[in-house]
């Protein structure tokens, strides 16, 4: 079949996943999440999986696949109210967030730390999906 833009796209059933059918696909999950999951990125130099959710607790989430485990080792960040939505710099190696409690943060991967909490909107923000 086809995508909107014309792209040959191959369907793959989960199951059939799971079930070992396909040999170079594998299923790795993480528990980083208490709430709904509102963001997923893949940061395929770090072999990252980063996601965000509206949360107090493990807002931000980097899931590390170690080798031959299902289960992701995972660093999380507490955010107070969570985290809307997240962008990620490779070259600078630092993620910025946009929070429920309208403040963007800039966040070190290599520290894990936060460098930046700055309020910087009056309402919620969200990425346009527009973009």
């Amino acid at each position: 079949s086809s995508d909107s833009d014309g792209e040959d796209v191959t369907e793959v059933p989960y199951d059939k996943i799971l079930a070992g059918h396909y040999e170079h696909v594998k299923v790795v999950t993480h528990r980083g999440h208490s709430g709904w999951t509102r963001k997923v990125m893949y940061a395929p130099h770090l072999d990252l999986i980063i996601s965000c959710s509206t949360t107090s607790t493990n807002s931000l989430v980097l899931g590390m696949k170690e080798k031959n485990k299902t289960l992701m080792r995972t660093t999380a960040f507490n955010v107070p109210q969570g985290v809307n939505c997240f962008d990620y710099n490779p070259h600078m190696n630092i993620i910025a967030t946009g929070d429920v409690d309208l403040m963007v943060r800039l966040w070190n991967l290599c520290e894990e730390t936060c460098w930046s909490a700055r309020r910087s909107h009056d309402i919620s923000y969200t990425r346009d999906p527009e973009r």
